[in-house]
């Protein structure tokens, strides 16, 4: 089985933690570690280095051999020529995994900017992935989607539905649903049989290439190409559609299965409204105080003496980049905030 960590994403609702520079995925938004690091530690736990890859920005290149250390194999990071979405990243980089170990290994994909309880939940992450693995080694899916169960309606997330009610641990998807509205989401929790979509996926290259042959047989020459040669170059990945692997293979496919994770705690930290469960009760100190106000929480590395005063439940975020004070609630401006910043 082969781990692939997408680490591409640019994470520009978490500014100024996250910068184009420097991603949410490597930086240190809930402790010392990046939310990359964790991903990476988490896996090496229970599998070896040259099993794990991670795919990102050439940009960020430097970036992924500083946090990983030097027991992580640079052959593994792989990079694109440029963006062209999921569909064309997930396909050109199974490729070139499959032509440097084999074209019936496992892949799977994972996210590195997701936080899993690494004490309470590393068993059943790991115990999943080997699952998965046998399933797709005994060809019982041609893809399999590791899922979560919600245990909130939340309108941010994608959802599957499948028979949570079977007694076999892998299902067959029976509906994909895009990001609800938040009524839709309530009914999609009471429901049960509603799962949330991670954006995890397993396959074996040599079923993935069966799928894009029938799919997209101009693509296949261009894979097939990519294989040969053993890299991803720019004249080739330029032929391959933009569009996610989402809307390119799996809304488009039959017999892929689902599994639940059985993980108590998962949250994606994509907005400050996740990030402030993650951050620590302020206790009155030299350095802290709040006056007629309760819930305020900062994320700083400065010295500087900090005071709210008449507020509650807002953030002080504060980098070498600037000063944000938010309603993490309200979080929809952040973007306008960094362009503001950049000028």
């Amino acid at each position: 089985m082969q781990i692939i960590i997408n680490a591409g994403g640019s994470g520009t609702r978490l500014w100024p933690l996250s910068t184009k520079s420097n991603p949410k995925q490597f930086a240190k938004i809930i402790d010392q570690e990046s939310l990359l690091q964790k991903t990476y530690f988490r896996l090496t736990q229970t599998h070896v280095n040259n099993n794990i890859w991670v795919t990102t920005n050439s940009a960020h290149k430097d970036i992924v051999k500083e946090q990983l250390g030097p027991n992580f194999i640079d052959n593994n990071i792989l990079t694109e020529p440029e963006r062209r979405d999921t569909f064309a990243a997930v396909i050109a980089h199974a490729a070139i995994v499959a032509s440097r170990t084999s074209v019936d290994e496992t892949l799977v994909y994972i996210s590195s900017d997701h936080y899993i309880n690494p004490t309470i939940d590393l068993a059943n992450f790991d115990n999943t992935l080997k699952e998965v693995d046998t399933s797709i080694q005994n060809n019982e899916y041609p893809i399999i989607l590791p899922a979560t169960k919600p245990y909130f309606a939340s309108p941010a997330y994608g959802y599957i539905k499948f028979n949570t009610e079977s007694d076999s641990r892998i299902n067959p998807v029976l509906e994909f649903k895009e990001k609800p509205n938040q009524e839709t989401a309530n009914t999609f929790l009471s429901s049960g049989q509603y799962y949330w979509n991670l954006g995890y996926f397993a396959f074996k290259y040599s079923s993935l290439i069966k799928i894009i042959d029938e799919l997209y047989p101009e693509t296949k020459k261009v894979l097939d190409s990519i294989y040969s040669k053993g890299i991803i170059e720019p004249e080739d990945y330029n032929l391959i559609i933009k569009e996610s692997f989402d809307y390119a293979i799996l809304e488009k496919i039959k017999n892929i299965g689902v599994i639940d994770m059985k993980l108590s705690t998962w949250d994606d930290i994509g907005g400050f409204d996740t990030v402030y469960n993650y951050l620590p009760e302020q206790v009155q100190n030299q350095e802290f105080i709040q006056v007629g106000g309760t819930g305020n929480k900062i994320k700083t590395n400065n010295t500087n003496k900090i005071a709210f005063v008449g507020v509650s439940n807002l953030m002080l975020i504060q980098s070498e980049h600037g000063t944000m004070i938010i309603d993490p609630t309200k979080s929809n401006g952040i973007k306008e905030v960094a362009a503001w910043f950049d000028k």
